[in-house]
């Protein structure tokens, strides 16, 4: 069976970033952004034929649930022509805003507030 996909995701739909916070708690200057994204394929559907089909899961800690479950596949997908596309973050600001917030921020750190609190 062959599947056409094209489909887009809401503006803010996919969160990325640092899971902890950023500046504002004292990190490294990042912080978390909502983000959309779009795929684009052709997904060619078969049946898992146990006697050409296999795979394997490593020994990492990542595949542990996985290699726990005694997983037997049902289906195996291809696409060769994958194509995915992350949008501009819904936060996103120009670079004379960006200009205006860096100069704020290092005036208040003159007057001797820290970093992590500007």
């Amino acid at each position: 069976q062959i599947v056409p996909v094209d489909v887009v995701t809401a503006p803010d739909a996919a969160i990325g970033g640092p899971r902890l916070g950023g500046v504002s708690l004292g990190h490294n200057g990042a912080h978390q952004t909502r983000y959309g994204t779009a795929v684009k394929c052709t997904q060619y559907c078969k049946a898992w034929d146990p006697e050409t089909d296999s795979i394997e899961y490593g020994d990492h800690p990542h595949f542990a649930p996985i290699n726990g479950w005694d997983f037997k596949p049902l289906l195996k997908v291809t696409s060769p022509d994958y194509k995915i596309a992350y949008f501009k973050n819904s936060n996103w600001i120009t670079a004379d805003e960006t200009e205006k917030r860096i100069a704020e921020m290092e005036a208040k750190h003159r007057r001797g507030t820290p970093l992590g609190q500007c």
